[in-house]
């Protein structure tokens, strides 16, 4: 018998959906979420999983744009999002998709 694990894709998403459901306005987490989205990216353990990273990030995203309020905030929160986008633009695998 050979037993089928959860796929990548759905253990992201119980990481991170209940996580990013809960953070609305919390910049703190939301700056902690894109760490360990960029982290992830970098592993390039399976050239299919930044499709799954990258809907998480613009899920992250539009919840921080919908709920952060602070300028000053938001000019954090898209500091950290173009890091971690750079480097779904400039690694060839990453950026497919």
């Amino acid at each position: 018998m050979i037993a089928k694990g959860p796929s990548f894709e759905s253990l992201l998403s119980e990481s991170f959906d209940q996580i990013r459901n809960n953070a609305s306005g919390n910049v703190a987490i939301i700056l902690r979420m894109l760490d360990s989205l960029q982290i992830l990216a970098g592993l390039k353990a399976n050239p299919h999983r930044p499709l799954a990273l990258r809907e998480q990030v613009q899920l992250i995203a539009e919840m921080a744009e919908r709920t952060v309020k602070s300028i000053h905030d938001h000019d954090r929160i898209n500091t950290r999002l173009a890091q971690v986008n750079k480097i779904f633009e400039t690694d060839p695998v990453l950026g497919e998709g």
